[in-house]
């Protein structure tokens, strides 16, 4: 039994050998597209649907295109966007978790119900929270992304559930523990990084992107323009500039981050003269932080020697990036204002900056309430 033909442009209907029925509508480009329903009444609900979309200029999806092509497809077109580093990450996480389990689904068919059971799959195989949340972070942008080319009519991803990794109790010095550090990294050879970190809560990526261009000691300034990333699959080097605005900012240096840094100019400019030939400057620039033939220094070199020190000090284990939160935590227990310790993190949210001194707010708070009883008792 033939379906009812439409008139010229309207689409049509039609009963197949197999029992499914057809709705097919010219795409407007000499084209047609056509959709398979079980149902006379949902072939023509599509029909109504895609014709409409085509009217209004919507290009209609192409219904074979999978997750995983439309998600290889994505990237390219967003590659100039992102951070070399952000583009691998993105790509990793399609890679590893959503081709393996979605990649196969057909794009246009994908049901919140499928992303739900991939956010469920991956923490049932050991996942992290954090990382599904990082998951949903991608996905949802590659489907929104769809949504705005017209090849979706929504984001699956806006009606499921993600999982919220539980907040990591943020591990820092004491201001003790601080002045401990940093007596027990006098006279190291990397002091002046150490100073840094702590007196200005500078990324150990900006660290060690930093160049003496950017330093002037005579002023007691630097400006963050840079940061050293690590290629996560060829483990090459290589410097990009920071991701946000607020990153890239100008550092009040503390004499003592002065004094540091003076010191470690010095010896930088013997270790050269001791290197002769061999001395290799960096492509990116004259970098302040580098291995005795002038070389950048791995990430992983400093964090490894970073816990060396922690341990021969007899200092809790913190992560490098906890210096950071020393920092902030140090700066708002002297009373600084929220909004300074952003700009000299370079944090481009708010709530990020509050978010690292939390667990002081308490005594804060009793010093408010102690501040407000002197106001009031006059």
């Amino acid at each position: 039994m033939a379906g009812k033909r439409r008139g010229r442009g309207e689409g049509s209907i039609r009963l197949r050998a197999d029992g499914r029925w057809e709705a097919s509508v010219s795409r407007g480009d000499g084209t047609r597209k056509s959709h398979y329903t079980r149902t006379r009444q949902e072939a023509q609900r599509w029909l109504a649907q895609a014709v409409r979309a085509r009217d209004q200029g919507i290009v209609l999806p192409d219904e074979r295109l999978t997750v995983a092509a439309y998600l290889e497809q994505w990237l390219m077109t967003v590659a100039h966007e992102l951070k070399a580093g952000t583009l691998q990450r993105h790509a990793e996480i399609a890679r590893l978790h959503i081709a393996p389990r979605i990649g196969s689904k057909k794009l246009a068919q994908l049901t919140p119900l499928q992303v739900q059971a991939l956010y469920t799959d991956l923490l049932s195989s050991g996942l992290a929270a954090g990382t599904v949340e990082r998951v949903h972070a991608v996905l949802h942008k590659a489907l929104e992304d769809g949504v705005r080319l017209d090849l979706l009519p929504r984001n699956v991803c806006d009606r499921v559930r993600v999982p919220r990794p539980r907040q990591r109790e943020k591990r820092v010095f004491t201001r003790e523990q601080a002045h401990t550090f940093l007596l027990a990294v006098e006279g190291d050879r990397l002091e002046a990084l150490y100073v840094l970190a702590v007196s200005s809560g500078m990324r150990l990526g900006e660290l060690l992107g930093l160049t003496w261009r950017d330093v002037d000691l005579s002023c007691g300034r630097l400006q963050v323009r840079q940061n050293l990333q690590r290629d996560r699959t060829t483990n090459v080097l290589y410097v990009e500039t920071p991701k946000t605005e607020r990153s890239r900012r100008e550092i009040v240096l503390t004499p003592q981050a002065v004094e540091a840094l003076r010191q470690h100019r010095n010896r930088q400019r013997q270790e050269r003269l001791r290197a002769g030939p061999l001395w290799q400057p960096a492509r990116d620039g004259d970098l302040v932080f580098t291995s005795e033939v002038g070389l950048p220094l791995h990430p992983n070199f400093v964090y490894n020697r970073f816990l060396r020190i922690c341990r021969h000090a007899d200092l809790p284990r913190i992560a490098f990036h906890d210096l950071r939160h020393t920092c902030a935590t140090l700066l708002r227990e002297a009373g600084v204002n929220a909004e300074v310790v952003q700009a000299v993190l370079g944090h481009s949210d708010i709530r990020t900056t509050l978010g690292i001194y939390s667990h002081v707010l308490p005594a804060m708070l009793d010093d408010a309430a102690a501040t407000m009883a002197k106001v009031l008792a006059g």
